[in-house]
């Protein structure tokens, strides 16, 4: 039913609320790299739902001189004016579970 559906729909909510990094749910390709990012490897910014690779996010966040981190989606027309939130900054910049140095360039294959 419908009800039950919204209700599932809150619950989800909910959930991601709570998660200090909200994953992207399909596969996608990152727009500064250019990669094919798997669902849920990528991060999914809460300020504005644009999608990046935590690589190239955090080489944002490594690289921001201001205290702000902006978000870096750009193109021809547009500039998102939205910036990271402090919980996405604290969990992007943490070093990687599983080795592997802030920073480094993991390759897929």
């Amino acid at each position: 039913t419908l009800e039950a559906e919204r209700l599932q729909n809150f619950q989800q909510l909910l959930r991601l609320e709570q998660e200090v990094l909200v994953p992207n749910q399909e596969s996608m390709e990152c727009r500064i790299c250019f990669q094919h990012v798997p669902a849920g490897q990528g991060v999914l910014l809460r300020e504005c739902l644009h999608n990046f690779c935590r690589d190239c996010l955090r080489q944002v966040i490594n690289y921001s001189e201001e205290p702000a981190v902006a978000c870096p989606y750009r193109d021809d027309s547009y500039a998102c004016s939205s910036h990271l939130q402090e919980r996405e900054i604290r969990a992007v910049s943490a070093p990687r579970q599983g080795g592997g140095r802030p920073g480094q360039r993991l390759t897929n294959g």
